[in-house]
């Protein structure tokens, strides 16, 4: 069983999306989110300016990392979206 970590990309997109539904449907949450609408938000978010991703795998994906930088007045400011 070999563990991974892997940059974030469009590859992941599904698996997340689906890993992403199954967590924020649950406790503690108890949000709604469908598979589309996770999709939709985790695509728009690899598309911010600045974003950087991660997912774990240990042959299967066990769950992921996603954020961007964002320019402040005198440095960049890291915003972990997940």
């Amino acid at each position: 069983m070999s563990e991974e970590i892997a940059t974030f990309t469009t590859e992941y997109l599904e698996r997340c999306a689906y890993l992403y539904v199954e967590v924020f449907n649950s406790e503690p949450w108890n949000e709604q989110w469908s598979f589309t609408t996770a999709r939709t938000r985790l695509f728009e978010i690899i598309n911010t300016p600045g974003f950087v991703g991660f997912v774990f795998k240990q042959d299967e994906l066990l769950g992921f990392l996603a954020g961007y930088c964002k320019q402040g007045q005198k440095s960049k400011t890291s915003f972990t979206k997940l």
